[in-house]
């Protein structure tokens, strides 16, 4: 899509979407000096292959997932 989100921006998302905070922790050993701090892609080629699309933002996209998880769990006996 070209757009970057912060994890922090996802979890903003999912703790609207769920209904509730989630409770993040962060350990400093687990953080590595090297790790990559913003990543962001392109759908270019897809666009390129297929054509146009209608782009679905993230917060569709992850309340979509969301739902089917939960009807998933639900219908686990």
């Amino acid at each position: 899509s070209g757009k970057s989100h912060t994890l922090h921006q996802i979890i903003e998302l999912m703790n609207a979407i769920a209904g509730y905070e989630i409770d993040i922790t962060t350990s400093k050993d687990h953080i590595r000096s090297n790790d990559i701090k913003q990543i962001c892609g392109s759908n270019q080629k897809l666009k390129d292959s297929i054509g146009t699309f209608s782009e679905i933002p993230l917060h569709e996209t992850l309340r979509w997932m969301y739902q089917h998880r939960i009807a998933e769990l639900e219908s686990t006996p």
